[in-house]
């Protein structure tokens, strides 16, 4: 009787934790604003995540749309699940570029939510919110220290 107890409270463990056991992954397979397959769609699927992640947002964009530019019309939802945007998960040597020209507020088009993790590597984002090289910003009576940042412009 006692084990046959445990046996039925394990199965019963599994089958309500099995289903949220694993992290989601989405891939961005173009590079328009929004639709499937898009990175602004990606970030929504993350968010209707029941689970709240921690989701991954990879990237296979075809190589007959390189350069790899996304250009957002509008801000990016603000992010709720913990994710990674992993922009080295692009096939080939050229870098998934996000430009915010077009934004409000051009710079960084993430936001995160109070309490969400979020890991953003192999993007190059333009125009950057980074100060030029040679300005420096005070804050307070500290110096912010700018060090491996990358900025780039187009159209210069």
């Amino acid at each position: 009787m006692r084990k046959s107890f445990w046996i039925i409270l394990a199965t019963l463990v599994f089958a309500v934790t099995a289903p949220y056991a694993s992290a989601d992954t989405f891939t961005v397979t173009n590079t328009n604003d929004s639709g499937p397959g898009s990175l602004r769609q990606s970030i929504l699927d993350s968010n209707a995540d029941p689970i709240g992640g921690p989701n991954t947002i990879d990237f296979n964009i075809p190589p007959f749309l390189s350069p790899f530019v996304i250009t957002p019309f509008m801000n990016y939802p603000v992010i709720t699940t913990s994710l990674t945007i992993d922009g080295t998960s692009q096939p080939g040597t050229t870098r998934v570029v996000i430009d915010t020209s077009n934004l409000p507020m051009p710079g960084n088009p993430f936001v995160a939510a109070p309490g969400v993790t979020l890991d953003v590597s192999g993007i190059s984002i333009i125009p950057s919110s980074v100060p030029e090289p040679s300005s420096l910003m005070l804050l307070g009576s500290g110096l912010l220290g700018l060090a491996g940042i990358m900025r780039r412009r187009i159209g210069c």
